[in-house]
């Protein structure tokens, strides 16, 4: 848990050999995990200074832009990151980032090979998710979360109580999860009853900040301002919504605009103000 001492360590390693990459892109992980994003993204570029062509550094500085929700600029080191490495996470990557830079055609494309290459719950929901959040192909999204949900399910019907594994732990995280996914295709499709339904039990399994976003969303186009007001406030009474490089933006404009007050600081909600 000595991070700075860790981080000092690490840059005396890149002071000893600038040309070796393993001190490198470790410290540029570590950075990572700590949500120090600039000083992650500084750690990358120097890297890719030395290997431009690395997959890792260009996923590292790609998915970090993407964090912050600059697209755009996050593409063309996603593109050669994929180029590089023909994982099914890095070509995911890559699809997700066209689509959020607006090259639909493109991320849509990108997202159905990886589908078909590796068929499965998790890559099922990933890319529903995707679609549903681009507000894209919803039909293919909602096909693709249904299957997730179902496998999921089955999975979940084999777990024994009296002897549970570390697996069926993830599987009841994971059920959350895809319960989102499809909560969210339904809400984009206008289907809110179905979307209620999906995302509330998302909520109560998972207590997730995105889930508590989403169901806000339900019951904010439902008329119903009361509970949206209140999915809101959870979702900003986390500690997710309150790192750095943290955007819930839209959530607090979202709560100040049905609430007509200032949305609430961390502070304030833990005193219960």
């Amino acid at each position: 848990g000595q991070s700075d001492s860790a981080l000092d360590a690490l840059r005396k390693a890149i002071d000893s050999d600038p040309k070796q990459l393993f001190a490198r892109k470790i410290y540029a992980f570590v950075l990572t995990g700590l949500r120090r994003v600039d000083a992650a993204m500084d750690a990358w570029r120097e890297t890719l200074k030395i290997a431009p062509e690395d997959p890792e550094a260009n996923s590292g500085l790609g998915t970090s832009l993407m964090q912050q929700k600059r697209y755009s600029e996050s593409v063309p080191y996603l593109e050669i990151a994929a180029k590089n490495d023909k994982s099914p996470a890095a070509q995911y990557r890559l699809g997700a980032a066209y689509l959020q830079a607006g090259q639909i055609e493109k991320g849509t494309a990108t997202l159905e090979k990886v589908v078909e290459a590796n068929p499965g719950a998790e890559m099922w929901n990933d890319v529903g998710y995707e679609l549903a959040d681009a507000n894209v192909s919803l039909p293919k999204a909602l096909e693709y979360a249904q299957h997730a949900v179902d496998a999921q399910e089955m999975e979940s019907h084999h777990v024994d109580l009296s002897n549970l594994l570390s697996e069926d732990l993830a599987c009841t995280n994971k059920i959350g999860f895809y319960w989102d996914t499809l909560g969210w295709v339904y809400f984009r499709l206008g289907h809110l009853d179905q979307a209620e339904s999906y995302l509330h039990a998302a909520w109560l399994l998972s207590q997730s900040p995105v889930v508590a976003d989403h169901l806000g969303q339900v019951y904010e186009r439902q008329k119903k301002t009361g509970k949206a007001i209140h999915m809101y406030r959870l979702a900003l009474a986390t500690p997710e919504a309150h790192t750095p490089g943290g955007s819930w933006d839209e959530t607090r404009h979202r709560l100040e605009h049905l609430s007509g007050a200032n949305a609430p600081t961390a502070l304030d909600l833990l005193r219960g103000d």
